[in-house]
């Protein structure tokens, strides 16, 4: 093993290698932006999967982590990270059983699109005694996942008034937007999109639901997403890294490459 200090001269290769000055810039600049735009900033942990990261990040202000599925947040809920958002949807008696044990160990919110979902949900955690934070997933364009817009007051009052679950407020991803090339176009298309899911919040507020959380936003996205009135916390999470996909393709500037993979070339026949 290469000693703390080593050049990168002496690393053995492969070697994946953080620049933490990089690094370190990225996640005090995202964190900033957050704060000058009033957003919280919910950094999404598939780029890492490491709750020593994710501390870092709430340390430099974030308020959790999403992650993308549960035996992802078990990881986080494990290494002390205590908010904790599953940004899709869970299903099956094996993962009830999980998520009622992650609930032990973390305030978590799941996401929910469908009935039987929060039915599901409902009799796992009401059975063990806990209680889940839900928001619904809207469509807003992605056509992945989420209820349809003008069906998700309905679950939401599902939701409201489930057992061992509290409506913690919505959620929707303008993922289909990221790799437009025209910068105007994709902003206008991004905030077009954003405004879908504010009408949504607005429409809960009406019918006397609770919605304090609007979460959205990905890295592709962040510069739009951050400034859109009504969005409440922004997802982004692999701007901490950075790399080609989102540089050349989503066209996103203001972060450095602090993901580096050392390597050796150990033939050149030709």
């Amino acid at each position: 093993m290469p000693e703390i200090g080593c050049s990168v001269d002496e690393l053995d290769t492969p070697a994946l290698c953080i620049d933490l000055d990089v690094f370190e810039e990225n996640i005090a600049r995202m964190a900033a932006l957050c704060r000058e735009h009033n957003v919280q900033w919910r950094p999404h942990s598939k780029a890492h999967k490491s709750p020593q990261i994710a501390k870092l990040l709430v340390e430099a202000g974030a308020i959790g982590v999403t992650c993308a599925k549960l035996g992802e947040a078990e990881v986080m809920a494990t290494g002390g990270i205590e908010d904790i958002l599953v940004a899709n949807q869970i299903a099956g008696p094996e993962k009830m059983r999980r998520l009622v044990s992650v609930c032990r160990q973390a305030d978590v919110i799941v996401t929910v699109d469908h009935p039987d979902q929060v039915s599901a949900i409902s009799q796992a955690t009401s059975a063990a005694g806990v209680n889940v934070r839900a928001i619904v997933e809207v469509n807003i364009g992605l056509n992945r996942a989420g209820i349809e817009p003008d069906a998700a007051v309905e679950l939401g009052k599902l939701v409201d008034q489930a057992p061992g679950m509290t409506l913690a407020g919505i959620m929707g991803y303008e993922g289909h937007l990221l790799t437009l090339e025209d910068q105007v176009d994709k902003a206008a298309k991004i905030r077009e999109a954003l405004a879908l899911l504010v009408s949504v919040r607005d429409r809960y507020i009406e019918a006397g639901l609770p919605c304090p959380i609007v979460s959205a936003g990905g890295t592709g996205s962040y510069a739009t997403t951050v400034a859109c009135p009504g969005v409440t916390e922004l997802q982004a999470g692999g701007l901490i890294f950075m790399d080609a996909f989102y540089r050349y393709r989503c066209h996103v500037d203001g972060f450095g490459h602090a993901l580096k993979l050392f390597v050796t070339v150990v033939s050149r026949p030709t």
